[in-house]
């Protein structure tokens, strides 16, 4: 239904500007959300990176790409599945050093080289300095706590359970 100007009362006509503004400060907004949204992508990309490279280095034992992506004072521990009684048990921290020797070891030896296993990330949240994501591998399940490092993220804290 369209109405023609000429219908209005004076009061209805009087509020058009203010309709008009109300629609310029709506639209306003949306291109703050939409400039704000990319910002955040742009951040899930990096996230994303980050750990997906955590994970190419462990599977195809890329350790360069440990080296990018893994701060030398990481701090993983997490869960093994007892053979005795089948809940999981605390397992040993794990090292940097330990992640970039066992990386080197798989690219030594093609068939430890992983290729069609569980390889997924999910960003769970995103601050200014902080991120949290969740990635499954064929291992099981690393929780992940990432800083941002200039134009980069990189992983400070993993902690995993076994399936």
């Amino acid at each position: 239904m369209f109405v023609e100007i000429s219908d209005l009362t004076n009061k209805e006509k009087h509020m058009l500007p203010n309709c008009f503004r109300i629609i310029l400060v709506m639209m306003y907004l949306l291109v703050i959300g939409v400039k704000a949204q990319e910002k955040q992508t742009d951040d899930e990309i990096k996230v994303m990176q980050a750990c997906l490279g955590y994970l190419d280095g462990l599977y195809q034992g890329d350790s360069s790409l440990i080296k990018k992506y893994v701060r030398p004072n990481l701090h993983k521990f997490g869960y093994i599945r007892s053979k005795e009684t089948g809940g999981h048990i605390p397992y040993r921290n794990i090292t940097y050093k330990e992640m970039i020797d066992y990386s080197k070891m798989v690219d030594s030896v093609d068939t430890l080289k992983k290729t069609g296993e569980v390889r997924r990330a999910v960003v769970l949240d995103i601050s200014n300095h902080i991120a949290a994501a969740k990635v499954e591998a064929w291992w099981g399940t690393d929780y992940i706590l990432l800083s941002r490092q200039d134009d980069y993220w990189i992983i400070d804290q993993v902690i995993w359970e076994q399936q």
